[in-house]
């Protein structure tokens, strides 16, 4: 067993911690299955896949491909001379960038920076996928004990490097290095293992990697904003949209709906109010209910009262009304009400904006329950 596949082995062999980010040792795999999560084998297939690889040979040979991150990878935007750069053809966008940083992380591990040694022909990858290159490294910029700096291109060679530069214009992208251990030993701390310091490394290839378990509401809002506007355009950041829509609250002036799923699978909708008003125009109007009883109607709720009382009231009913602990008249109420009762109301009340929102919702969660379905079939043919 050679030095690199020693620490691979335990690498995998140790129980990560995984956190929002992934940053750390980790195998190439994970980004990998990242993005599989995100689009759906599909998209994963159609567009990852060559004449010469298959999807699961990229998933294989980044499951042996140790990968690093941390927090200080990013781009610095301050303006590049380019005097003494020859850039590749086609080249759509040029940036300096951290790739490396003798910071210790999460796991207690250190790569140090002052040993890396650089591929002066190394390419520039999406999520550590072998067969959707991006772009490539073109100048070593600085390198020392701290930090390991590159000068990268993204090359307009497809429509998701054309995507990958949005990110990267639009401070979303993450940076991680694929790279093969050279000498690495252990560190203890009170005569116990904690972790590798490794002292020499080949990176042999970096790659912008998404953050798709990324909960932070400004970042999907951001990624949802430049796929709707039409500045994203590759399908798998597209579908990477429609995923961050199904899961987004839709607004309404005054009205919150955003999907929910119980315990047992059943799809909901929790609809939000300003006010006991607004909630009781909504009842009112009779379209809030539980799920359809055996002939398919609607079974009926009581009126949600206008004032103070009609939480302890509501209660009572099957819709679960919640009042805020303050009594005041903005108070926030919230219920739970089907998917069919949402679109009612959002067509009757709704501008044709909002109508236009749903209609996209209810698109994207018909094709999501599809891939799902077809994804149940791929498992069970396996």
């Amino acid at each position: 067993m050679n030095i690199n596949d020693g620490l691979l082995k335990a690498i995998k062999a140790r129980k990560q911690k995984r956190t929002e980010f992934g940053y750390g040792i980790l195998t190439g795999d994970s980004h990998v299955k990242n993005m599989l999560e995100v689009v759906g084998m599909d998209y994963c297939s159609k567009f990852a896949v060559t004449q010469q690889s298959s999807f699961a040979e990229a998933l294989t040979k980044a499951a042996n491909t140790l990968v690093y991150s941390n927090s200080e990878m990013k781009v610095h935007q301050e303006k590049l001379n380019l005097d003494d750069i020859v850039l590749p053809k086609n080249t759509l966008m040029t940036f300096r960038h951290t790739l490396t940083s003798s910071k210790k992380d999460r796991d207690k591990d250190i790569l140090r920076s002052d040993g890396a040694i650089v591929d002066p022909k190394m390419i520039m990858l999406w999520q550590h996928v072998h067969t959707l290159p991006i772009g490539k490294m073109i100048k070593v910029y600085s390198q020392d004990e701290k930090s390991l700096q590159l000068v990268s291109v993204i090359v307009d060679m497809n429509e998701l490097s054309h995507d990958a530069a949005v990110m990267v214009d639009n401070e979303m992208a993450r940076f991680s290095h694929g790279f093969s251990a050279l000498e690495f030993e252990e560190i203890k701390e009170d005569n116990e293992f904690s972790g590798f310091d490794v002292k020499k490394f080949e990176i042999m290839e970096e790659s912008i990697v998404s953050v798709p378990s990324n909960t932070d509401a400004n970042v999907e809002e951001l990624m949802l904003s430049l796929v709707e506007g039409g500045k994203l355009c590759s399908p798998i950041m597209k579908q990477y949209g429609e995923k961050i829509r199904e899961k987004m609250p839709l607004i309404l002036p005054g009205i919150t709906i955003k999907e929910t799923e119980s315990t047992n699978g059943d799809k909901k909708r929790e609809i939000t109010c300003n006010n006991f008003e607004e909630l009781k125009a909504v009842s009112d109007a009779g379209l809030i209910g539980d799920k359809q009883n055996e002939n398919g109607n609607d079974k009926s709720v009581r009126d949600a009262k206008a004032d103070a009382s009609a939480s302890k009231e509501a209660d009572e009913s099957s819709i679960k009304t919640k009042e805020e602990e303050t009594t005041d008249e903005n108070s926030e109420v919230k219920t739970e009400i089907t998917v069919n009762d949402a679109m009612t109301i959002v067509l009757q009340k709704g501008t044709v904006v909002e109508h236009k929102k749903m209609i996209k919702l209810l698109e994207a969660i018909r094709k999501a329950e599809k891939r799902s379905h077809r994804t149940k079939q791929f498992n069970a043919a396996k």
